[in-house]
């Protein structure tokens, strides 16, 4: 890959629903923007041929580890995945990606869906923190209404109140998404999710006359999660 791997140690993993999470302490210096992603290597002890996996990063640079979460389903890699103990160490690449937080946006629109919530859970936690001062409005879709790191969510919408979170089981309609920002003059539309969801997503905005362009919308597809 071209760069030294950054070593990671396990602190801990579990799984919540379909997700499971991996919090990690990094053991060296290691820095991200929030939005950014990571390639993860188990190593030799744990998965000699799983080889690595993209995963976002769900955890704030204000945070004291490294968090990331996918869907446990049942390949090999996810499999091993389920296996880490506490003290297991193992090897990531990055930060990549540009699906990162603009700090300078005076207002925000994201819409996510199921696990495109991992980089989306970045950015918040981090504006609450920073007490970021750009109006975030953010809807969270999950048909199965699990709603992975609602609490997280909740808790820097009542620290930031710029903030505002909406879950739902299903994408608003064209007509209630236009009532949701008709107080915002010019948002960013942030899209995550798996790929058929994103392409809903900007089906949806473009019947908003959102144009497709770098500068009013950025895009994370989530392929094999």
């Amino acid at each position: 890959m071209g760069e030294e791997p950054t070593p990671m140690r396990v602190i801990e993993t579990s799984l919540y629903s379909i997700y499971r999470v991996i919090k990690l302490t990094p053991l060296r210096s290691f820095s991200f923007n929030p939005g950014q992603n990571v390639e993860l290597e188990l190593g030799q002890k744990i998965c000699s041929d799983c080889g690595t996996k993209t995963l976002s990063i769900a955890s704030s640079p204000t945070e004291d580890y490294i968090m990331l979460a996918t869907i446990d389903r049942d390949s090999r890699f996810k499999k091993a995945l389920g296996m880490l103990k506490p003290g297991d160490e193992i090897n990531v690449w990055g930060p990549y990606g540009h699906f990162t937080f603009d700090e300078k946006a005076e207002e925000i629109m994201m819409i996510f869906h199921s696990i495109g919530v991992t980089p989306i859970r970045s950015m918040i936690i981090y504006s609450a923190d920073k007490n970021i001062r750009s109006r975030i409005l953010a809807i969270h879709i999950d048909e199965r209404e699990d709603y992975l790191f609602k609490e997280d969510l909740v808790r820097a919408s009542r620290i930031n109140n710029n903030i505002r979170v909406i879950w739902r089981k299903s994408l608003p309609s064209t007509d209630e998404l236009r009532s949701f920002i008709s107080d915002m003059k010019s948002p960013i539309f942030y899209a995550s999710g798996p790929p058929e969801r994103v392409r809903e997503i900007i089906t949806l905005l473009k019947g908003l006359g959102i144009k497709i362009r770098k500068e009013t919308l950025r895009i994370e597809s989530f392929s094999g999660y």
